[in-house]
């Protein structure tokens, strides 16, 4: 039954869009050096992620040493024998 569902229609995988500036946007865009701009931000992205990588892990591996989780052990359990439980019902259903 599938089979007659599939190879109906090509596909095209290839999308060409293209952005045309109307009216003074091309001119603004000139007059404001925005192509430049943007090409300098990448760059400049690309050699701060590797320090803001960084210091986001550190930030979380800090946050998360100074976290305190009281009766982990009994929520632990908890989960535990929930997840036993949901288990069985699964299994008696089958």
């Amino acid at each position: 039954m599938l089979h007659s569902f599939t190879n109906l229609y090509s596909l095209s995988k290839t999308l060409r869009f293209q952005l045309i500036p109307i009216g003074k946007t091309e001119e603004t865009f000139q007059q404001k050096n925005l192509l430049a701009q943007d090409e300098e931000r990448a760059n400049n992205y690309k050699l701060v992620k590797g320090y803001m990588d960084e210091f986001h892990k550190a930030f979380i591996q800090r946050v998360l040493a100074a976290t305190v989780l009281p009766d982990l052990d009994a929520y632990a359990a908890q989960a535990a024998n929930r997840s036993f439980k949901t288990q069985g019902s699964k299994r008696n259903q089958a």
